[in-house]
């Protein structure tokens, strides 16, 4: 953008002083000067303004330029480094992932087995000393304690299993959204039953997408999960909905429950991070959920929330409309 405010000012000091030498020569004229000196002279100093003005006015325009070059660069620069902040921080993010992947595959191999013989020997003892007549009821508490404590650890493992491995065996095929919605609703409200609860579906009967179905219920099944949790056993709904645009999907889940706290939305994503530790809650839903929509289905999950104002869970599924279909 060239600087006109200066320019401006240039071409007026310019005109005033050309129009004051234009006077003096009128005025010389009407007094009957006839010195060719003194009119060589004053023309001189007309044309030297006149070349003075012109400099000052190309002086503007290439600082103008420069200065918008400048701001350009800097636009430019600013963009780049947001940009770069933003992917070193999801580099990272994946790079812990992947660190909790590989600790957990380690983990779950060499502790399975022996919580297998555990469970087993407990189960054992727990049938021989009921058949028993020496059996007492602090020994057969403690063997139910300790089967109750092998089995949550049990099942601690196969969660650390589905954060290690993720549905890559499960092949990418056309299937119908609709469907896959319905079924999942119809697990949750199965498991909502006795809780006042609705959950609403607004997606398009026709949308077919290249995909993969059983991680997608999976993904699903722990946003629903989350968002019943969030009305702590009162009343409220929670709104499915679907939107195409061109090729790619967003998947909205809605609630209006109990929301998140500012300081706990930018750790939700993160391995183990719970605020329901009391509440048995691991910390490894939204973990999976995410790990599965990046590496899998190469899109983004986002969270959206206010304290006390609910929350939207934000899938991002890119190119999952045939190329026919993206303009129906």
């Amino acid at each position: 953008m060239i600087n006109r405010k200066t320019g401006g000012k240039g071409v007026l000091a310019g005109a005033l002083l050309s129009a004051n030498f234009l006077t003096l020569f009128i005025t010389a004229w009407a007094l009957d000067v006839r010195s060719i000196a003194f009119y060589a002279l004053l023309f001189s100093l007309m044309v030297f303004v006149f070349l003075f003005a012109v400099i000052l006015m190309n002086s503007n325009r290439r600082t103008g330029l420069n200065l918008s070059k400048t701001r350009d660069e800097n636009k430019y620069l600013q963009d780049y480094i947001s940009a770069s902040w933003s992917s070193n921080k999801k580099l990272i993010h994946e790079e812990k992932i992947l660190a909790v992947r590989y600790m957990m595959m380690g983990f779950s191999h060499e502790i399975g087995t022996p919580l297998g013989n555990a469970l087993t020997s407990v189960s054992v003892l727990d049938n021989l000393l009921k058949e028993s007549e020496v059996a007492n009821k602090d020994i057969l508490y403690a063997l139910d304690l300790s089967r109750s404590s092998i089995e949550r650890t049990i099942e601690l493992v196969n969660k650390f299993k589905d954060v290690a491995q993720i549905s890559l065996k499960e092949e990418e095929h056309e299937f119908r959204l609709r469907e896959v919605l319905n079924n999942i609703s119809e697990v949750k409200r199965h498991e909502w039953k006795g809780l006042d609860l609705s959950l609403n579906i607004d997606c398009d009967r026709t949308f077919h997408i290249n995909s993969y179905p059983y991680s997608l219920s999976i993904v699903l099944g722990v946003l629903l999960d989350n968002a019943g949790e969030s009305y702590k056993g009162g009343k409220g709904s929670i709104d499915i909905i679907c939107e195409k645009r061109h090729r790619d999907l967003e998947i909205r889940i809605t609630d209006k429950g109990a929301g998140i706290k500012r300081e706990n939305l930018e750790h939700i994503l993160d391995p183990f991070f719970t605020t329901g530790r009391g509440e048995k809650h691991m910390g490894l839903g939204l973990s999976i959920a995410h790990n599965l929509i990046v590496n899998l289905f190469g899109g983004d999950l986002k969270i959206d929330s206010e304290w006390g104002d609910g929350t939207t869970s934000r899938l991002f599924l890119p190119g999952v409309f045939s190329p026919a279909k993206a303009n129906i």
